[in-house]
Formats: C-alpha cells, sequence, structure tokens
C-alpha cells in the first residue's frame, strides 16, 4: 500500500506501508493520517493505491 500526502498540489510525503499481516481482497482497511501543521484555506489531498487501484480524498482546512 503507497499513500501520498499532497499539500496544496506540492507532494509533500509519501509512505509505503508493509508487513506480514496485509488486507485480503474485497476487505475493508483503515489509515489513519495526521499532521503536526493544519493552516485555513489549504487543500490536503490523500492518494492511496493498493492493488493498483488508486483512491484520492481531498479536504480543505477551514
Amino acid at each position: 500500500i503507497v499513500a501520498d500526502c499532497v499539500v496544496n498540489n506540492y507532494s509533500e510525503e509519501t509512505a509505503k506501508f508493509t508487513g506480514e499481516k496485509g488486507i485480503l481482497n474485497q476487505e475493508e482497511g483503515q489509515i489513519e493520517v495526521t499532521t503536526s501543521n493544519i493552516n485555513p484555506g489549504t487543500t490536503y489531498t490523500i492518494i492511496v493505491t493498493a492493488a493498483g487501484v488508486s483512491t484520492t480524498e481531498k479536504y480543505t482546512a477551514i
């Protein structure tokens, strides 16, 4: 599983999750993303890619 954190269209960080225990196909998993600094009006995008499929979530701080 690879997760990218994009802040205002600038790639901040890429995290790779590995381990012996994985998530089987068709099962749900959970990833928690935290940041130490959130600025109002900043858009945060989380892109998660697993098994070749990407999911994108966008959040704007208020």
